[in-house]
């Protein structure tokens, strides 16, 4: 697939950077849930050498249940953002009015590439999955209350589905796109193949 070595560590090396945001966006949501979880219903914990210890197991249950909750709604939010650009405002297939207005207000760095899309769906949807995973393995040990995991679960299939939906019309999209390749392409078609470019 790639010719050039450096390719694959440019590749890399995006897909890197696009995963320091989530990663930190999650464990941000994960603290910081804590934090509140603990204040608001003044659970009773301490800070140990093997970090947050609480009293009691029901009070463990619910602050990392809610914070798990709290943590699948801030990758929620991303996913949501990345859809939103990837079936409204994705390059390949959006509205020429709207490409406009974006233009005339200087938004145009809210039309995204499939390239950039697509990496970042790819990031946050993976990110969505092992949370995903990890909430069923702490539900299967009694540490988490089961309907977080299986909200998860089902926020994910949704999830998983609307970018799969995006990729199938992105490949519609290419490949009823005419072009001057094909042969049997007229002067009666050059005014489609312009308005599609």
């Amino acid at each position: 697939m790639y010719k050039n070595p450096l390719n694959k560590f440019k590749t890399l090396s995006r897909l890197i950077d696009q995963a320091i945001l989530p990663a930190t966006i999650l464990i941000a949501a994960k603290i910081l849930s804590l934090i509140l979880l603990n204040e608001k219903f003044n659970l009773d914990w301490q800070v140990g050498t093997s970090g947050i210890i609480y009293s009691s197991k029901q009070d463990f249950i619910f602050a990392n249940s809610y914070s798990s909750l709290f943590m699948y709604l801030a990758i929620s939010v991303g996913l949501i953002l990345l859809i939103i650009k990837a079936t409204r405002w994705h390059a390949t297939h959006i509205k020429p009015s709207l490409a406009a207005k974006f233009h005339e207000k200087n938004l145009d760095f809210l039309i995204t590439d499939s390239v950039d899309i697509y990496v970042k769906s790819t990031i946050w949807i993976s990110y969505a999955w092992l949370t995903t995973a990890l909430m069923f393995i702490q539900n299967f040990y009694g540490l988490l209350i089961p309907w977080v995991s299986y909200t998860a679960l089902s926020m994910s299939i949704i999830f998983t589905v609307l970018i799969i939906m995006d990729v199938e019309k992105e490949i519609n999209v290419k490949s009823n796109k005419p072009s001057l390749k094909d042969s049997n392409i007229y002067l009666s078609d050059l005014a489609q193949v312009l308005k599609n470019t």
